[in-house]
């Protein structure tokens, strides 16, 4: 068993605050809308807490947060960290019938939710309740000059008074709720605390190597934990800035690494697929990061293969440290990097203010043995929301929590991740439970039998499969089905339709049979480049082949989204035996652009 280190001191919200107002001019926040400062930043936390407290909140309670809008949910996540309130933070692309299981879970005491969701969401008719508005330039120059009514968020923040903020606040306080991906009937609400965010806090910023003039980039979505706390939180806590103009998005990638010089950016928080599609598609920028500032990419979210890792950091010439977390440890727990010691290719590094171990069978495994991955520290989290049994069944009396993930221990203390115990996919960086997706797909009135499992992705890590027996439904009318209930990224990849999912004798589905069974999908060749392009793009935008033509654009195609955009890409490169470079990728806003770029491109059939 690895040896905890002592823990660095934790100081808190109240110490984050008081440096944060002292140094009002300072930028925190970069996004869309411009330079956000400390001093407005605190500004605002000060009206919020008038609000809070006015609403007859305190230190304990509960608040629902769901917004789109980054700047707003940066200060409103801050404004309840500083008010002791714990944030119950939920996706807003969340589907209505989640969302309601998850509030009725998580009991929230008020709601700041964005306003298109207080319907949907049965919101409508609660006591304190704040709906939250898009904000842009205009809005706020137009709110400074006509005062309009507190009605929503920003534009309440001209009526409200300045609150009274507490002291010290107690370490065994929740600091917010994040729930994990599950099925409807078992939700998961992680409890993470004061003392165990900050004290996390101190370890990021003491591995890291932050300082008073380092800067992140973390365009992550703030309603997952590496997008709020390795980003916005860290930032407030350590008096930095963090930047976040736009989305990750393959169109964007370029303008990332312009972004980096122009920010001036130390750090770079990333999940895997982003530095996939970057060292894929931005490798003739091979000083993007060799700017004076710069010091590190971190890689977190998912499994970073030591191949990716290597050529990455061999592309940049940038060294990429390796984070080992879950959502239940806040952020991290084990680094591989940046000590030349813990940076070893293919491993999570060691554990670093925390301890760990391997077990099976009920006993401490010896370096080399395999087993599952155990941790145990400040930075675990206290339980899952008002969820006694599903706690007790990753969490022992002495602390320590089992990751679902096996392990081994290799001789120079280094932890590799050899796979997982219990059904997981990641893809992309996001956790996805295949039981809440087949529970969506089931359901259908016209799905009678259904199943969902990762298959391996070059790109994505895994992509989400799933297995379906339903006679009257073709691909396209069930993945619509699931785009109204599920987010984006647990949206099935592609949905096989078998005449009966294959069953053992004691009626369990035959998972590897039904692996074997789901064969990627043949294209036939057909008689032009058009054809096959079309048809590539009824695969990927899971849309029948005879609703597209040339014309075709993802303002019109409902499937076209960023991530199928993505794997369009990658399945035209893979078809035509060609590579697309970033510009190319820029300027495909149409099939017929498709097909144009790979006729000038292709060798031929």
């Amino acid at each position: 068993m690895a040896k905890a280190e002592p823990v660095p001191c934790a100081p808190g919200m109240a110490a984050a605050w008081r440096a944060a107002e002292a140094a009002p001019r300072r930028t925190f926040l970069v996004d869309r809308l411009g330079e956000l400062t400390y001093g407005e930043a605190c500004a605002r936390i000060r009206k919020l807490a008038g609000l809070l407290q006015g609403w007859g909140l305190r230190p304990g309670a509960r608040v629902l947060l769901a917004s789109r809008e980054d700047r707003s949910t940066a200060v409103l996540f801050l404004a309840l960290l500083r008010c002791g309130l714990a944030a119950v933070l939920l996706d807003p692309d969340t589907g209505p019938d989640r969302a309601r299981r998850l509030i009725e879970v998580s009991a929230p005491d008020a709601f700041l939710a964005q306003q298109e969701l207080i319907e949907p969401w049965g919101l409508a008719g609660r006591e304190r309740v704040l709906a939250l508005a898009p904000e842009t330039r205009a809005g706020l120059l137009e709110r400074l000059r006509s005062r309009p009514p507190a009605a929503t968020y920003p534009g309440c923040l001209d009526g409200l008074s300045a609150g009274t903020l507490p002291g010290q606040l107690d370490p065994e306080l929740d600091a917010y709720v994040l729930f994990t991906s599950g099925t409807t009937s078992d939700p998961k609400g992680v409890r993470i605390t004061h003392g165990g965010l900050f004290s996390h806090l101190a370890t990021l910023g003491r591995v890291y190597g932050l300082r008073a003039d380092s800067c992140l980039f973390n365009n992550l979505i703030l309603s997952h934990a590496d997008g709020i706390d390795q980003g916005p939180v860290l930032a407030f806590a350590h008096g930095l800035r963090v930047v976040r103009p736009f989305p990750f998005q393959i169109q964007t990638m370029a303008e990332l690494l312009d972004a980096l010089y122009r920010h001036r950016v130390s750090h770079l928080i990333a999940v895997p697929t982003m530095l996939a599609l970057l060292a894929r598609y931005c490798a003739e920028r091979r000083d993007a990061f060799l700017t004076p500032d710069f010091r590190m990419v971190v890689s977190c979210g998912a499994y970073l293969e030591a191949e990716l890792w290597q050529r990455f950091e061999q592309t940049f010439g940038v060294p990429v440290v390796n984070v080992y977390g879950l959502t239940e440890t806040v952020a991290g727990g084990l680094f591989a990097g940046p000590d030349d010691a813990s940076r070893r290719h293919g491993t999570v590094g060691r554990p670093v203010d925390c301890a760990a171990r391997i077990v099976a069978d009920g006993r401490t495994c010896a370096p080399g043995e395999r087993g599952e991955l155990q941790l145990r520290g400040a930075m675990v989290m206290a339980g899952y929301l008002n969820a006694p049994e599903a706690t007790a069944r990753v969490l022992d009396a002495d602390g320590w929590l089992s990751t679902g993930d096996l392990a081994v221990q290799d001789p120079d203390g280094c932890y590799r991740i050899l796979g997982r115990c219990k059904a997981l996919i990641i893809r992309g960086g996001f956790n996805v439970h295949p039981e809440e997706v087949t529970e969506v797909l089931l359901g259908h009135p016209g799905v009678l039998e259904a199943v969902t499992f990762g298959l391996p992705d070059a790109i994505w890590g895994e992509q989400v499969i799933s297995a379906v027996v339903a006679p009257a439904l073709d691909e396209a009318a069930l993945v619509a089905y699931a785009r109204t209930r599920l987010e984006a990224q647990k949206v099935p990849s592609r949905i096989a339709f078998l005449e009966a999912l294959p069953r053992g004798r004691s009626g369990k589905v035959l998972l590897e049979a039904v692996r074997d069974q789901v064969q990627p999908l043949a294209i036939t060749p057909g008689q032009s480049v058009q054809d096959d392009v079309l048809a590539e793009a009824a695969l990927c935008f899971h849309v029948p082949l005879a609703a597209l033509d040339l014309e075709t654009t993802p303002v019109v195609c409902p499937g076209w989204d960023s991530m199928a955009h993505l794997e369009f890409v990658a399945a035209l490169e893979a078809r035509f035996a060609i590579q697309l470079q970033p510009d190319d990728i820029l300027a495909l806003g149409s099939l017929g652009e498709a097909v144009r770029m790979v006729a000038g491109r292709s060798p031929g059939r």
